[in-house]
């Protein structure tokens, strides 16, 4: 009894100190050192994720213009109905708990919502005396240094509604998906009871546990009365919470806290993670477990999707790793840039006829990756079939630091200093990352300018770095879409498709990259451990995802799809062209074609190689290597007389003997040559053998079969003879 009267004299001390102001007394903490979720949305709102903050409780920072009305009133109703005229505590309440305590009657509550956010915020025991008076002096406290409505304001963030959730912010998220405005007055009412008792009432499956359904059809009758409120709820579940875009989301988190927006559109994130997962399961049986995509709004930089695997949960495939940020070899995505440089600088047209031959630069001999050679050919068919030697060729030309200046003026990252790659950039080398891959052919369809990608709707925009003029860059983008390159178009994309592919050495990355009007989407099939698979090809496997992922946005309307054309008040021209020698046609030439120029930049001159008996004057080099590999032409007799390049004779049938050994089954592979030959390449049916120096034979292991044998100088000679290796005797 005596414990009671002095509890009764604390009260009213407290309450004497409060009417005469707290002065002695710092301010003490309401929400500051308060930490809250973060909430990561899209584009257009929605959500993407929603985090915990430090202490692990999903928490979510609000205004009390954020809080209807109704839910103020129905808070009030249900836990504080004298809340604007109290001073943090209620006198009378508090002496009602004491005579109920001192009676030893049922007790009823006193504690005001300013008692609750003290013991919400300080995290204290007030079942215990001391903490209950500790409780009422910091009430007390925060009413003499804080307004009613920040006061309120705070017991919304901190209110607990269940399991690791406070505050009506993440309340409203987690149960209904809404933001608290849009709360209906059945949600209202069981957000208002449900923190009176969270552990009884949180509703863990779904629906509402019989406590919470009584709990809030009683506030219903002390408020509105409204039958519909009292009908059933449905409740989402914390295990529903979104998780989408999850390597993006992390990504962005790494630099922002609090709620912001991403630059994605989940609708075309989800169809393009779909498309890229049913790719995957349909050729699984070849090891194709991994893949990654991006597709970028060249016009505004923004990222519209991005998947950085296949599986962000799947361990066997390393799914955490985000394949749009790794640093991959690029295989031959590099070379419409090298291109595009050659055209800018006048060295080749579109047309260009270009040599795909074996030559050495200095130490380095560069093969195709098909181990054949398709001799002269245009330009734009060489970017288009990929071949090396003339990528490197042009390169070469260039100077064999310009790709490689080129990527840091495009401060492309993570490449090393002062050029180890050298030439063999141009062929892959050199490692890249998605991100870096997809801006550089946003700057193909952005005039050559280079831009950085926008990641946050608050991004600012930006100008970015001239890299290639607008005419090198419509005209390489133009000799991507050349139609030999295309394959079969879903019929939601009615025209064809700049892309190019790319395959690094050993096969451990697939790649293409293309562009779709405006939009510049990027994919990536291989292993994040480095292991190597003969699927990953570009033409193969990457083309086909592609292909899928972009015709299914189209066929959405997500993206539009549209025909090329040239930036305007561009320095460009088309001309008629000599379709065989690509220089502008003269009289005798039997075929045409359209070409785009640079005037007074590109290299043209006019055809000579057609005379009037319709015969090709092809020059030594040219007319060799048509005879090595087999192709038609009608020739000058002048050109056939001119090799110098003859291959010993060989015997037409050659025959093994069954008791001859494997070593003894060698055939030497000798050549006469000129004065100037140092070195010698040879080839079997376009397949290429290896090397010699002038003068010293090819010693050659054949299967039996038919065989066409070249030889090619490295002064342009080439010779060529059938024989036939018979099998065993």
């Amino acid at each position: 009894m005596k414990r009671c009267w002095l509890i009764a004299l604390f009260v009213a001390v407290c309450l004497l100190a409060a009417s005469s102001g707290w002065y002695f007394l710092p301010r003490p903490l309401l929400l500051e050192g308060v930490t809250f979720s973060s909430t990561i949305r899209d584009r257009h709102g929605a959500l993407l994720r929603l985090t915990t903050a430090s202490d692990q409780r999903y928490r979510m920072r609000i205004g009390m213009h954020e809080v209807p009305e109704d839910l103020v009133e129905a808070v009030m109703t249900q836990e504080d109905r004298g809340y604007w005229q109290h001073i943090g505590v209620n006198p009378l309440s508090l002496l009602r708990a004491i005579g109920e305590l001192i009676i030893g009657g049922p007790r009823s509550g006193a504690s005001t919502l300013t008692m609750q956010v003290v013991r919400l915020r300080y995290r204290l025991n007030t079942r215990t005396i001391p903490g209950k008076l500790w409780q009422i002096v910091c009430a007390l406290r925060i009413e003499r240094h804080y307004d009613k409505s920040q006061i309120l304001e705070a017991y919304f963030n901190l209110a607990p509604y269940g399991r690791n959730i406070e505050g009506i912010g993440a309340a409203s998220l987690i149960y209904f998906g809404k933001k608290p405005k849009e709360l209906s007055r059945q949600e209202i009412l069981a957000l208002a009871v449900l923190p009176q008792s969270p552990t009884k009432r949180t509703p863990v499956h779904g629906v509402d546990p019989e406590s919470l359904l009584r709990a809030r059809q009683r506030l219903n009758r002390l408020t509105w009365n409204d039958p519909l409120a009292d009908l059933p709820l449905h409740y989402h579940r914390i295990e529903e919470l979104p998780f989408f875009a999850p390597h993006s989301v992390q990504a962005a988190l790494g630099h922002k806290k609090g709620n912001f927006c991403l630059t994605l559109d989940l609708t075309t994130q989800n169809i393009a993670q779909r498309e890229l997962q049913q790719y995957l399961r349909d050729h699984s049986s070849a090891g194709v477990n991994n893949a990654a995509a991006l597709l970028v709004d060249s016009e505004s930089m923004e990222v519209l999707a991005s998947i950085g695997s296949a599986g962000f949960w799947n361990r066997l495939i390393a799914g955490q790793n985000d394949g749009t940020r790794q640093f991959r070899s690029p295989g031959s995505t590099l070379k419409p840039f090298v291109y595009g440089m050659a055209i800018e600088h006048g060295l080749i047209n579109p047309s260009s006829l270009m040599f795909d031959t074996p030559v050495r630069f200095g130490d380095y001999l560069p093969e195709n990756i098909d181990g054949a050679y398709d001799g002269p050919i245009p330009a734009r068919l060489a970017l288009i079939r990929s071949r090396n030697l003339p990528a490197v060729t042009l390169a070469a030309r260039l100077g064999s630091d310009a790709l490689y200046r080129f990527l840091i003026a495009a401060e492309v990252r993570g490449l090393k200093a002062n050029n180890p790659y050298g030439l063999s950039a141009v062929l892959g080398t050199v490692d890249i990352t998605m991100e870096d891959l997809v801006r550089l052919y946003a700057a193909l369809v952005n005039n050559g300018r280079v831009k950085p990608l926008r990641t946050f709707l608050d991004d600012p925009k930006t100008e970015g770095v001239q890299m290639l003029s607008p005419e090198a860059s419509f005209i390489t983008l133009d000799m991507l879409t050349t139609s030999e390159a295309a394959i079969r178009l879903p019929s939601a994309l009615s025209v064809n498709l700049p892309y190019k592919t790319g395959t690094s050495t050993g096969f451990h990355d697939a790649w293409c990259c293309g562009v779709i009007g405006r939009y510049v989407l990027v994919v990536w099939l291989g292993n994040f451990n480095g292991q190597a698979n003969p699927s990953f090809t570009g033409r193969t496997a990457a083309v086909p995802l592609f292909l899928r992922i972009a015709s299914k946005l189209a066929a959405d309307k997500k993206i539009i799809a549209m025909p090329l054309s040239p930036p305007p008040k561009a320095n460009l021209l088309q001309i008629n062209v000599c379709s065989v020698s690509g220089c502008i046609a003269g009289p005798n030439c039997p075929h045409l074609k359209k070409e785009w120029v640079i005037p007074g930049v590109s290299p043209i001159t006019r055809c000579h190689l057609h005379d009037a008996g319709g015969l090709e004057n092809w020059d030594c080099e040219a007319e060799r290597f048509f005879e090595t590999v087999g192709l038609p032409r009608k020739v000058s007799l002048s050109n056939r007389l001119n090799s110098e390049l003859q291959i010993l004779a060989l015997p037409k049938v050659i025959s093994w003997h069954r008791t001859q050994r494997s070593a003894e089954r060698v055939i030497a592979l000798r050549a006469q040559t000129g004065n100037q030959v140092k070195q010698l390449f040879w080839f079997a049916n376009r397949s290429f053998l290896g090397s010699s120096e002038r003068g010293q034979a090819f010693y050659w292991s054949p299967a039996p079969g038919a065989y066409t044998i070249a030889a090619t100088d490295d002064q342009g000679g080439t010779a060529t003879v059938q024989i036939t290796v018979e099998p065993d005797q």
